[in-house]
């Protein structure tokens, strides 16, 4: 099985400077070699959170060049990336954070505030239903707009 790691160095090694998007908004391009680059940064930025090939980040981000740019990184890095839905209802979008079992969620400066209050209902010690194991391992879970400068 091919993962996508393989494909975009196998793009690299064949026509590094092609052009692989534009964002419509500005026109900016990236390059094979430039998604790279950019995957292999925000891997080390994503270990530099404690994340590792085979755990999960949540993504709660608008669509764009810098949503794009986490995913495949997040793919790149063989890390699992759950995108959440931006239309879901904030009791949905709870329950979403609360059973991804992500160990890091990234949101966008503009969907911070939102993901932080229902962050802290989820972390909740008080909170019935869900198992004392589960809300250690919630509290452990690391809220960033950090990422969302991707280099």
């Amino acid at each position: 099985m091919t993962t996508l790691c393989q494909l975009i160095n196998r793009q690299v090694a064949v026509r590094p400077d092609a052009v692989y998007l534009k964002d419509a908004e500005s026109d900016a391009q990236i390059t094979y070699e430039q998604l790279r680059l950019s995957c292999l940064g925000i891997g080390r930025l994503l270990e530099g959170k404690g994340v590792r090939s085979g755990d999960t980040v949540s993504v709660v981000m608008p669509n764009g060049v810098n949503t794009m740019r986490l995913l495949l990184a997040g793919m790149y890095c063989g890390v699992i990336v759950n995108p959440v839905n931006l239309l879901s209802q904030p009791d949905q979008m709870s329950y979403v954070l609360a059973h991804s079992d992500c160990k890091l969620v990234v949101t966008s400066s503009d969907w911070y505030e939102r993901v932080r209050r229902f962050w802290l209902v989820l972390i909740d010690p008080l909170m019935s239903g869900y198992s004392t194991r589960w809300r250690q391992h919630m509290r452990r879970v690391y809220l960033t707009t950090s990422l969302t400068t991707l280099r």
